[in-house]
């Protein structure tokens, strides 16, 4: 009976892997002139700002990288490269 049910949690488990390998993020080929317009200051410099400005910005860009404004990130970011 433990055996029995041992092979049915691994096979459980086994199966779920098999299924997670093959729903991956599916980005590549994406074509991008079908997306709406993002404004970088409205959407994405909120969450530099937010998350990132405290410990990277101006005065002290820890690791060497400040998220101040737009041509910092975009020194340390790839455009289309998730």
């Amino acid at each position: 009976m433990r055996k029995s049910f041992r092979l049915s949690i691994l096979f459980f488990f086994g199966t779920i892997l098999l299924i997670a390998i093959q729903v991956q993020c599916r980005h590549d080929g994406l074509n991008v002139s079908t997306l709406r317009t993002i404004c970088f200051d409205t959407e994405i410099a909120p969450i530099f700002v937010n998350n990132c400005a405290s410990c990277h910005n101006r005065t002290h860009s820890k690791g060497g990288y400040s998220y101040a404004d737009y041509n910092s990130i975009m020194k340390s970011v790839t455009p289309y490269n998730a």
